[in-house]
């Protein structure tokens, strides 16, 4: 990837763009995530600090958003940045019935909604399908709430998620070919991530695009590409999520990636996308990586945190950060 050093010009241009259109170009996104410049010469393009949401959907000792895996541990992706390993940390619910006592039996301790993920299949489906008319019976009948973590879709898969009334569907957006061939088994394309981000708007599902800053061993590779498909979308939330690493992982020898990288796309995404819901994600490196990270979401203006290591005015939500917050 190219880098720029960012002057006057480029600041300059980045507030023309804003008070014309209210949003920075694509080009000028790029610029400002290839860029030289510190971030805190960047700042200035930001809008002021205000409240933040600070999400918390596991907290102890009764989660209220709890994560639940449709295939246990199993995964045919094999991803270097994961290998399982997350989800390791979900409850376990291979099948409806089973789908069915854990979410009644986590409602009963509190739980008012649930993360329902899984391992891919070589074609980068979550196999939910067969769990939706479950899913469907825990909305009507308990008032549950459900993210649902889909992978890749068709337009028939995405109406049928549709049918089911789950309140948000979360998409990975991974938008390098060469990151997706180097690091999963997957025999997909970024294409199929933009198709199905296209599927769940034509069907009418709301959808949360994620996208994991320095997937690509800790560099940045596909993530201005990511933008460019969003700006075709009609989304309402964005989650960044920078690599988390781990003894645990194959890619365990990457670094996360640098902070002032992690906020330059934060910014860009801020700028693009000024009307829609920014949210620095759960899947993020802890300890002081953990706080520089947030203080720079908090200067750039997004609109939530998931439980934030810095100290800030917010209000507290006990749910997965893709939902709409109820007013």
């Amino acid at each position: 990837m190219t880098s720029y050093t960012v002057a006057m010009p480029l600041l300059d241009e980045a507030r023309r763009e804003i008070q014309a259109t209210g949003c920075i170009s694509l080009k000028t996104a790029s610029a400002i995530i290839c860029s030289k410049t510190s971030i805190e010469e960047l700042y200035a393009l930001a809008a002021q600090p205000k409240r933040v949401d600070a999400f918390y959907p596991v907290k102890l000792p009764n989660p209220k958003f709890p994560p639940i895996s449709v295939t246990g541990t199993w995964c045919q992706a094999g991803c270097k940045y994961c290998g399982g390993y997350f989800l390791r940390h979900m409850h376990p619910a291979k099948s409806p019935e089973r789908l069915w006592e854990v979410c009644t039996k986590l409602a009963e301790r509190g739980a008012k909604g649930f993360l329902i993920s899984g391992g891919y299949t070589r074609e980068g489906k979550v196999p939910i399908l067969r769990f939706l008319p479950v899913i469907k019976r825990l909305r009507e009948e308990l008032d549950l709430s459900f993210n649902i973590h889909t992978g890749v879709l068709s337009y028939q898969e995405a109406k049928q998620i549709a049918k089911a009334r789950v309140d948000v569907a979360s998409v990975d957006l991974i938008a390098s070919n060469t990151a997706i061939k180097e690091l999963t088994n997957l025999s997909i394309t970024y294409g199929d991530y933009e198709k199905t981000l296209e599927n769940l708007e034509k069907a009418g599902v709301p959808y949360a695009p994620h996208i994991c800053i320095g997937l690509y061993y800790g560099r940045l590779k596909g993530e201005v590409n990511a933008l460019r498909i969003l700006s075709r979308r009609s989304f309402q939330t964005l989650v960044l999520l920078a690599l988390v690493t781990s003894r645990r992982i194959p890619m365990k020898k990457a670094s996360p990636p640098p902070v002032d990288k992690v906020a330059k796309v934060m910014l860009a995404a801020r700028l693009m996308f000024p009307d829609k819901r920014l949210v620095l994600g759960c899947m993020r490196p802890g300890g002081q990586y953990r706080k520089a990270v947030d203080q720079a979401a908090v200067k750039l203006g997004v609109d939530g945190i998931v439980q934030p290591a810095v100290k800030w005015s917010y209000s507290v939500i006990e749910a997965c950060c893709a939902l709409e917050p109820q007013e």
